[in-house]
């Protein structure tokens, strides 16, 4: 799943790598919200940071559900670096989604007392 903001600068490179997936024979989804910004997602505030996680929710539910060997390992570290006020938590699941290629993440940063929390899918080729 490929989430494009209509004002990112890297729009155009965004939509190339979807057309790539789509022709290597890789299930993959492009939605596209026109008025947002570069890693938009991260903002819980704005409705359409919902809208996304909602959509990569059911996509990963969708792609998952035929997978049939996944595992459900969690591993956290941690990172605190107390005199500027830094905390990392990099949630890594290492479970290999073989039919899917992916190595999903969720990282949550703390920065002088603001929380941000990002995700993603570490991708590969066999």
């Amino acid at each position: 799943m490929v989430v494009v903001g209509g004002f990112d600068p890297l729009k155009d490179w965004q939509r190339r790598y979807y057309e790539w997936l789509l022709k290597s024979g890789k299930e993959a989804k492009l939605i596209e919200y026109h008025n947002m910004i570069h890693a938009f997602y991260t903002f819980p505030l704005l409705p359409e940071s919902s809208h996304s996680v909602v959509q990569i929710k059911k996509f990963i539910s969708k792609c998952s559900s035929r997978v049939s060997n996944l595992k459900s390992e969690t591993y956290m570290s941690q990172l605190q670096l107390s005199p500027r006020k830094l905390n990392l938590e990099l949630l890594w699941m290492p479970t290999y989604y073989s039919a899917l290629n992916i190595f999903p993440f969720i990282i949550n940063l703390t920065v002088l007392g603001l929380d941000w929390t990002a995700f993603g899918c570490v991708g590969f080729q066999h």
